[in-house]
């Protein structure tokens, strides 16, 4: 039976892109606090295997995807040998940056169109959560011309530390309205209610 430990200070080594707080931010383990002195700060080696990937993923899906967490040491506080001082070392490694975007499939509408609603530009650091959120925009905007059934998958074509991002589109068939049906009206006439849609088959 293991001694129930505690985290005495966590520290994380190596960053320079992101600050310690922003970087603590996001993970289980924890030291202590002065001004929550009331909250427990446990110790589980469960958390620090979480706690590597979850590190090694932001970065990665930030542009830096050499990035690693090189090791984790633990050492016994010297005041306490039921607390310890957890320390991570991690190495950033070169940031990647987007070189071009291409859109493939494009048909319906107009590549120069879409191109001004993607946030990622040509030059900008990579950025996946930017790419994905690029990639619902175009589903968006071939939605709202009845392209329902669109689909569009992105790829990354990586050359170093550039990046090519790839939008592969199928707009699939327009579909139409065929009909409007009223229910749950008992006064009011169904073409009263249908002369206010802006919709119409």
């Amino acid at each position: 039976f293991d001694v129930k430990r505690e985290v005495r200070r966590l520290e994380i080594h190596g960053n320079s892109a992101y600050s310690d707080g922003k970087l603590k931010g996001l993970l289980r383990t924890r030291g202590e606090s002065t001004l929550r002195f009331w909250r427990s700060s446990p110790y589980r080696s469960d958390f620090i295997r979480v706690d590597r990937i979850t590190l090694q993923s932001f970065y990665r899906r930030h542009g830096y995807l050499e990035a690693r967490v090189d090791s984790v040491r633990v050492q016994p506080a010297p005041d306490s040998p039921s607390r310890v001082d957890v320390r991570f070392h991690l190495t950033e490694g070169p940031l990647s940056r987007v070189e071009a975007i291409r859109l493939e499939g494009a048909g319906p509408v107009a590549e120069v169109e879409l191109r001004r609603i993607l946030t990622a530009k040509p030059g900008d650091a990579l950025d996946i959560p930017r790419v994905e959120v690029d990639r619902q925009a175009i589903e968006n905007r071939y939605g709202d011309l009845g392209y329902v059934a669109a689909q569009v998958r992105d790829s990354l074509e990586i050359d170093g530390g550039r990046v090519r991002v790839v939008h592969r589109i199928r707009p699939g068939d327009v579909a139409r309205l065929r009909g409007v049906r009223v229910e749950g009206n008992k006064i009011t006439h169904p073409k009263l209610v249908t002369r206010s849609l802006l919709v119409h088959p």
